[in-house]
């Protein structure tokens, strides 16, 4: 079995910024967990409506992940939470 990759996400919301790290096998396998498992329980603390429905509508519209210049796997998305913009950080962490 291979070892999963840990993925450390940096959320800007409303104000806030909450991070969370978990474990995947590759970036679009960590952002369907951030977005489809996780993010809903830190709905509560974030203030916002979970709508899973329009996150996927959301990412469907643009591209779900961008890598940011000039840095070694660094990404970035946004989506609609509630009525507010998130913006998404994603830093694939080596452990080495």
């Amino acid at each position: 079995m291979k070892n999963k990759e840990l993925y450390t996400f940096v959320t800007t919301y409303d104000g806030g910024t909450f991070i969370m790290q978990l474990r995947a096998n590759n970036l679009s396998d960590a952002v369907d967990t951030y977005l489809f498992k996780k993010l809903k329980p830190l709905s509560k603390v974030m203030g916002f409506s979970y709508n899973k429905k329009q996150i996927k509508e959301d990412l469907e519209i643009g591209t779900p992940f961008v890598k940011i210049d000039k840095t070694k796997n660094v990404f970035c998305f946004g989506c609609t939470l509630g009525k507010k913009f998130a913006l998404f950080n994603i830093i694939k962490t080596s452990l080495n």
